[in-house]
């Protein structure tokens, strides 16, 4: 009956520091999200401004015609370049946070 009781008690210290961890991620998760979340507000923000005051548009629109187009072309090969270094590093470091808090490795 111990042997049993024991092993019940082990798999409860197991589960709890499973959970534990889960949370922990978890409220990794949630910082991200609301971080990503308080982005799209600020854009949504600067959008209803610009329909509020169709002078800015218009300026961003000309602004957006002063600069040259090679200039315009090589902002956004930049842009990609980040946001493709980014897209690469990003599930990197959540797989080591896993790791570090000992959850297994996600296998998308």
């Amino acid at each position: 009956m111990s042997n049993l009781s024991e092993k019940l008690q082990l798999r409860r210290q197991t589960l709890l520091a499973k959970s534990q961890a889960e949370r922990i991620l978890l409220t990794q998760y949630v910082k991200e999200t609301r971080q990503s979340l308080s982005l799209a507000d600020l854009g949504l923000q600067i959008v209803d401004r610009i329909r509020a005051r169709p002078v800015i548009g218009l300026a961003l629109l000309v602004t957006t015609f002063i600069v040259k187009p090679r200039r315009m072309l090589a902002l956004a090969k930049t842009a990609v370049v980040a946001w493709k270094i980014w897209s690469g590093i990003v599930p990197k470091l959540r797989q080591k946070q896993r790791r570090e808090i000992g959850l297994p490795d996600e296998h998308d």
